[in-house]
C-alpha cells in the first residue's frame, strides 16, 4: 500500500459522518440510544458535533449537515462522506446520488465525493479525529464523575461545550477558513419526509 499526505486548501474540504459514542450515556438512569454526526473541516481543524437520535437517516443528516454550515458561517466546495446511505444510491452502479442528496448539494453549492464503498480510512482527515473527539467525550465523563445526565438537553450542551473548547485552540486557522468559504444560502434546504397513510373517518 502506498500513503500520501493529505492537505487541503482553506475553504476547499468539509468531511461528515456518523459516529457511534462508545462511552454509555444515560438520561435519568434511563441509556439514551444515541450517535454523532461528526463534520470537520481538516485546514483548519474546526469541527461541529451534534447528537442524532434514531437512525442515519436522510433528515437526520440534512439536518446536523445544515446545522454545521451555518455554526461554521460558510460552505466548502467539497463535502466528501463515506458510503452514507442516506446520500447514496450504494447498489447502483451510474448514477449513485439520492435525489435529495442531489438537491441538498445544489442547494448549497457544493460538490459531493466519498471514499470507497468499504474503504473507511480513506477519510483519514475525519477518522482520526473521530477517535480524538469520542476519547476526549470519555475523559470528560470521568472528569464530571458522571455518565448520567437530567435530560437530553444538558447531554448536548456538554457536548457542543467540548467541541467549543476544541474550536478555541484552533480560532486563528478557522478565521482564515472562513474568509475561503462559500456563503450561505438565504434559506435552509427543505428538510423533512412525506409519507402517504390511509386515514379513518
Amino acid at each position: 500500500e502506498v500513503m500520501f499526505l493529505q492537505s487541503y486548501p482553506f475553504g476547499e474540504l468539509g468531511i461528515g459522518d456518523f459516529i457511534y459514542n462508545k462511552t454509555p450515556i444515560s438520561i435519568n438512569g434511563a441509556p439514551l440510544e444515541h450517535r454523532l454526526f461528526h463534520y470537520r473541516m481538516p485546514a483548519s481543524g474546526w469541527a461541529f458535533v451534534q447528537v442524532v437520535y434514531g437512525g442515519e437517516s436522510f433528515v437526520a443528516f440534512s439536518d446536523a449537515l445544515q446545522n454545521a454550515f451555518i455554526a461554521a458561517q460558510g460552505v466548502p466546495r467539497e463535502l466528501r462522506t463515506d458510503s452514507l446511505s442516506a446520500a447514496y444510491k450504494n447498489r447502483e452502479q451510474k448514477e449513485d446520488f439520492t435525489q435529495r442528496f442531489k438537491e441538498l448539494a445544489a442547494h448549497y453549492n457544493f460538490t459531493a465525493s466519498r471514499n470507497n464503498r468499504g474503504v473507511a480510512h480513506e477519510n483519514g482527515a475525519i477518522e482520526a479525529a473521530h477517535r480524538h473527539l469520542k476519547a476526549q467525550i470519555e475523559q470528560a465523563i470521568k472528569m464530571r464523575g458522571s455518565n448520567d445526565f437530567e435530560s437530553r438537553t444538558q447531554y448536548e450542551r456538554f457536548v457542543d461545550e467540548l467541541v467549543r473548547r476544541r474550536n478555541r485552540r484552533i480560532r486563528d486557522d478557522y478565521l482564515r477558513e472562513k474568509r475561503q468559504l462559500q456563503p450561505l444560502p438565504r434559506n435552509k434546504s427543505v428538510n423533512y419526509s412525506e409519507r402517504y397513510v390511509s386515514v379513518s373517518r
